[in-house]
């Protein structure tokens, strides 16, 4: 058992150190001082947004992300006078979208949301259907003034579709936005170990 151990701490300090100094690193990231005052200064069209390098495969806890931006709206959900309910559902997975992007769409919408809620209710519910969460965030018995939403709306659609997902503009029966993100499915898994431990 001890030499099995040993070989699993192997395999896991070679696969960091893997990660830490990938080959050939340090041979491609060694610009000279010629090719600094060559370089030009960074602009939107030096390379791709950040946005288009989000990787997928790390999961986000979506709850923490969810809470930690209704904390950040506190001032704002005050200021309007906006009731807020949420009931969290505390069975429901992780979701396969980088946390930045989840974070920077809940904050879009709900920034945006929450004046059009002004002394009004707003309620979140979070579904679990088809291995997808679907966050709905409406307003009972109110419209939305426009259909014609703020641009930073199309931007937290970009992030969401980028990774899967998907952003709709609700208009009937109530005003909202339901966002559908893909999540990790639950999938049983059998151990079987000759090791009675």
């Amino acid at each position: 058992q001890l030499s099995r151990e040993q070989k699993n701490a192997i395999e896991a300090l070679a696969l960091s150190l893997w990660k830490a100094f990938p080959p050939g690193a340090a041979q491609a990231h060694q610009p000279s001082r010629a090719d600094d005052l060559a370089r030009p200064a960074l602009s939107n069209e030096a390379g791709p947004a950040w946005s288009d390098t989000l990787p997928t495969e790390k999961p986000s806890a979506w709850k923490p992300v969810l809470l930690s931006v209704l904390d950040l709206l506190r001032p704002l959900i005050r200021e309007n006078g906006v009731l807020l309910r949420y009931h969290p559902e505390e069975s429901l997975p992780d979701l396969l979208v980088p946390q930045s992007a989840l974070r920077h769409s809940l904050l879009t919408i709900l920034s945006w949301m929450i004046p059009q809620a002004r002394h009004a209710e707003l309620i979140l519910t979070p579904t679990l259907k088809y291995r997808h969460l679907i966050l709905t965030a409406h307003l009972p018995g109110l419209l939305f003034a426009c259909n014609c939403p703020d641009p930073e709306i199309d931007v937290a659609r970009g992030l969401i579709e980028r990774v899967g997902g998907s952003l709709e503009l609700i208009t009937s029966p109530a005003a909202g936005i339901r966002l559908n993100i893909p999540a990790l499915a639950k999938v049983p898994v059998l151990v079987i170990d000759d090791n009675p431990d």
